[in-house]
């Protein structure tokens, strides 16, 4: 199964709910079995912005097919820790990791501004610490990228993870250290087996986008995979 891309946003045309709701305060828990289709409706909520910039129509389109309720439901119900931020009485964020790997973070955009992904960032960090994961390491949406480096995670290289349907979403391969002794022999050990074999071909659009990510992170990409 094509893991989620992990992604965040700030904007600011998207419309807000009414103060009052923002001034809820924001629980953050382990997600229970019937938080799935809440869970569903932020992801979408938050991919569905992205629309454009980055990403095309299509390949939204085949992120929220790709993790659809019962995905989620499944995911749940696995090994996996999956932390939801509720306000309100509502789940505005969800968190989730498998092992070394952040697998999601999405917040809804109307929650944007409040630091929910600043915490269900940290609060998966600790549990990862809690249970001796040395390295995280997640695959960032293109507009992921700085909210990540902000909270401390290095630029490993870029990435073509694949969707159920063999379309391909550019993203970038990161990873944060968080115990000081772990180390890594290569600056690209990122998973190769996430990205697409490098017989098969890139789309100029999907090369293009990975070209526009490089140059805003000038320190990425110093050993290519496209």
């Amino acid at each position: 199964m094509f893991p989620p891309i992990v992604q965040t946003h700030r904007l600011s045309n998207i419309t807000r709910p009414p103060l009052v709701l923002r001034r809820w305060p924001v629980t953050i828990h382990k997600a229970a079995s019937n938080d799935a289709p809440a869970t569903w409706e932020v992801l979408k909520a938050a991919v569905t912005t992205l629309i454009g910039r980055p990403y095309t129509q299509r390949q939204v389109d085949a992120w929220i097919a790709d993790e659809d309720p019962a995905k989620i439901d499944g995911s749940i119900e696995s090994p996996r820790i999956i932390l939801v931020a509720e306000s309100a009485k509502r789940i505005v964020g969800f968190a989730r990791m498998a092992g070394d790997e952040l697998e999601a973070l999405y917040v809804h955009p109307e929650q944007s501004g409040r630091k929910i992904g600043e915490r269900l960032l940290a609060a998966v960090e600790g549990s990862a610490v809690r249970r001796a994961v040395r390295i995280l390491t997640l695959d960032a949406a293109l507009n992921a990228v700085p909210f990540y480096r902000s909270s401390g995670y290095e630029v490993l290289g870029p990435s073509l993870p694949l969707f159920d349907n063999g379309l391909a979403l550019p993203c970038v391969r990161m990873r944060k250290v968080l115990h000081a002794g772990a180390r890594s022999n290569a600056a690209y050990e990122f998973g190769l087996q996430r990205c697409r074999p490098r017989t098969q071909a890139v789309s100029p659009v999907e090369a293009s986008v990975c070209a526009a990510a490089s140059s805003s992170c000038p320190l990425a990409f110093s050993r290519r995979m496209l």
